[in-house]
């Protein structure tokens, strides 16, 4: 009878592995599914920036009026430098952080690197005395 209680126990072990092996690879397939979901959501952000930026151009075309890189007036840009001490190249950041860039965005848009854009981001965000871009970006929409 002992043999036959042993039996059982290794029978139950293999299936228990067996559920927990599979439980594994079901999490490690979620987990990649998760990781290119979220690839698949910056590309298209990413996408849905430039669409803006050119229908942006293509009106300013249209009107005839001289592109302007931030889509804000002179006045607000005058207002950032003083109200937060920003310099020009970070008031251009805020700005674009107002528009819920991302780092990679902005380094696109200004012709920087991203390395570049975080360090003017994490600038702005001190200046700002704020701790996120969401933050930031509700304190300068106002």
């Amino acid at each position: 009878m002992h043999g036959k209680k042993a039996g059982n126990k290794k029978s139950a072990d293999s299936t228990n592995d067996g559920a927990q092996e599979r439980l594994s690879d079901v999490l490690s397939t979620f987990a990649t599914l998760r990781e290119d979901g979220r690839a698949l959501i910056d590309r298209i952000h990413g996408s849905l920036l430039e669409m803006r930026d050119l229908r942006q151009q293509i009106r300013e075309q249209r009107t005839g009026r001289a592109p302007r890189r931030d889509g804000f007036a002179p006045a607000r840009t005058a207002y950032l430098q003083m109200q937060f001490g920003l310099t020009a190249r970070e008031t251009e950041v805020a700005l674009l952080l107002a528009q819920g860039r991302s780092n990679v965005a902005i380094a696109k848009t200004l012709g920087i690197s991203t390395h570049t854009a975080r360090h003017h981001t994490q600038r702005v965000l001190g200046k700002m005395k704020v701790h996120s871009r969401a933050e930031a970006g509700a304190k300068l929409r106002g």
